[in-house]
This record gives structure tokens, sequence and C-alpha cells, in this order.
């Protein structure tokens, strides 16, 4: 569903028209967002993770006929399923986190439908730190098995609508699609322990499709500052 609503949402921008005056907007702006991931392409990493948060910021400068680039940060914050929590007994909870520290450059245009309304697309190419933390190990002669965080690179196509409250200030909703090349392994949070078996978890998450990268639908609020000259 999410998916099918996206492609209209995507699809709809190309029936809008552009605004014969817009404005133009300062050449150097702060561009960010806050949005829930929710992965939606390796089928193992969907049932072994839940995401909770995931930030973006960025510095952009103006090219030309609305064109811009730029650098930023980002932070996804992932936790374990529920019936990963209690795989260990009532008084030893399972509390495992997989995080992602990127640095990327943007490249995107803006483009108006209104004097206080604007589309922002953009494309996020970046490279990121991803790391499994409270991971759980049955014996001490696994530690250090399996590594425990990993480098990729990622790609994130983004699409924005952004509404002016001021000349250099706005908010709207923002989606994306976060594809990291890194295939996960359930090996490196230690989800193949054989004891999770006992609970919920189905012996044939062994078996679940897990073929693409670790790809996330980013779906949240993004604001806009444009940096005015004195």
């Amino acid at each position: 569903m999410r998916i099918i609503l996206l492609y209209i949402f995507v699809a709809s921008c190309f029936f809008l028209s552009a605004h014969d005056k817009a404005p133009e907007l300062p050449r150097f702006a702060f561009r960010g967002n806050i949005a829930i991931p929710n992965s939606v392409s390796s089928s193992k990493f969907r049932h072994s993770f839940s995401g909770i948060t995931a930030v973006d910021a960025s510095l952009t400068i103006r090219l030309f006929d609305k064109f811009y680039t730029g650098v930023g940060v980002s932070h996804v914050y992932f936790k374990n399923q529920d019936y990963f929590r209690n795989a260990l007994g009532i008084n030893r909870q399972l509390s495992t986190s997989f995080q992602t520290f990127g640095g990327y450059i943007k490249l995107g245009r803006d483009h108006f439908v209104t004097d206080r309304v604007f589309l922002t697309t953009a494309v996020n190419c970046g490279y990121a730190l991803g790391k499994y933390q409270g991971v759980f190990y049955q014996a001490d002669s696994l530690v250090g098995k399996y590594p425990t965080q990993f480098t990729n690179v990622y790609i994130e196509p983004v699409l924005g609508i952004m509404f002016l409250v001021e000349d250099n200030f706005g908010f709207g909703l923002q989606v994306s699609y976060n594809y990291n090349f890194e295939v996960f392994d359930s090996n490196y949070p230690n989800f193949e322990y054989r004891g999770f078996q006992k609970t919920e978890i189905k012996p044939s998450y062994k078996n679940l499709p897990n073929k693409w990268g670790i790809g996330t639908l980013n779906i949240g609020v993004g604001f806009y500052y444009g940096i005015k000259r004195n």
C-alpha cells in the first residue's frame, strides 16, 4: 500500500504546472527531514527489525534554473522485532538495535506550483556506517565470530512538497526511498541463534527471501530554511 501511495504521489506531480511568477529562493539553504523508516526490500530484514526514526540534514547551494546541490548527514535507527524481545525468557529480554550513520552528496531541483508552495525532488548519494548494538551471544566463543558493523554506499531518491510560511522558511511532507547496497546478514545480530526458534519465530525464518540490499521507504516531515543576505 505504501508503494502504491508513493507512485500516485509521484505521478500526480507531473500534472502540476509551473508557477509563472515563482519567487527566487535564497542561494544557500538548510534542508532536513524527520521520518519513520519502513523496510520494503529484504523480507528477512523486515522480519528482524522495526524502523523507529530516520533523520537527515543538509546544506545546499542553488546552481541555476532552480537546480541545487549540497552535502548532508543522516541517521537511521531500528529496533529488533517484538517476537525477538522475549526470546530469552521473562528475566532476560533481548534489545538489539541497528543504526546507520551516513554522509551524502545531494542534487535536486525546486519547482514552484504557487508563490507559496513548491515541490522539491532530489537524489542523495552517500556512504554509511551500519552498526548492530546489544547483540546477544549464548557463548563467549561466539563473540567476534561475525562482524557487528559494515560500511557501504547508498542511494536515496527524495520527493517533497513544501509550504512557505515566510519568504525563506517552510515545511511539508517528504517521502524518500533509501537503498543501501549491503545485503542483510542475520548472523551479524546473531538472529540465527537456535534458542529463538522456541518462541513465535518460525523455523522458516532462515528461508525468508533476502536477495536485495537494505531498503527503506521513509515518510515524514521536511523543512526548508533559506539563508538570507543582510
